[in-house]
């Protein structure tokens, strides 16, 4: 046998993936303990093959990430206590696409996430132009936290978009992170959130869009406005006066 064998405990202290043609994972998970370095290559996991980046204890150390080196498919990363800064994932589905969670945790965290190519979502009144292209599912496996930002990236991400949530993959998705985000251009372009959800908020089904903002004061004469601002495709009730 020749090249890399993944020993039978199936945890390896590093891993350097520096390989054109990419690889994919098999044969069950893969503990990454200390440093994954994504040099070159694609690395493909799914639901049953995937890397567990850090130990159930110990937060690992990424390397590199890129157009060219990233996982397709879901990672598992594990977030130190009392976290309070951006974590990356370095995952993308035919584009790098990368997300980071902020959690600002009370134990050790462990987190997955994923990029999908597609959103089959629907928008709700407090966004418009929701993306069709990219969406992301991330979840809390184990550990607390109290509250967290996001940061997207992608290159269709624009300098209005803002991070979306839904409740569910397909659900309707709203502007859970706020009406505005901080955009930084890049390869790929970022946004990231200006204000974060509480953990019992947090669902882990994000995408981005654009912010529906409201505006103008509804004046219908004679009667009284459920709302004091109106929103595209939102209903309002008009409830008449007594003269």
């Amino acid at each position: 046998t020749t090249g890399f064998e993944v020993p039978s405990t199936r945890s390896v202290t590093n891993l350097l993936v520096d390989n054109a043609n990419g690889i994919t994972l098999s044969g069950g998970n893969i503990e990454v303990v200390n440093i994954l370095a994504l040099t070159n290559g694609i690395v493909t996991t799914n639901a049953t093959n995937y890397i567990t980046h850090g130990s159930s204890t110990v937060e690992g150390s990424l390397q590199g990430g890129s157009a060219t080196a990233y996982i397709n498919g879901p990672i598992v990363r594990t977030i130190a206590n009392a976290n309070t800064g951006f974590v990356l994932f370095p995952v993308g589905k035919s584009n790098y696409s990368p997300i980071s969670l902020s959690p600002l945790t009370t134990s050790v965290a462990i987190f997955k996430a994923e990029a999908f190519g597609s959103n089959t979502g629907t928008a709700n009144p407090a966004i418009i132009n929701l993306s069709a292209n990219r969406r992301w599912e991330t979840s809390l496996i184990s550990g607390t936290f109290t509250t967290t930002k996001v940061r997207l990236a992608d290159a269709l991400i624009g300098n209005t978009n803002i991070p979306v949530q839904a409740l569910a993959a397909a659900g309707a998705y709203t502007s859970s992170y706020g009406s505005t985000a901080l955009f930084t251009a890049g390869t790929p372009n970022i946004i990231e959130s200006v204000n974060a959800v509480n953990a019992t908020d947090f669902t882990g089904f994000v995408s981005f869009a654009t912010a529906n903002v409201c505006s103008g004061t509804p004046n219908p004469g004679n009667t009284v406005s459920s709302v004091s601002t109106i929103c595209l495709g939102e209903s309002v009730n008009l409830s008449l006066q007594n003269d």
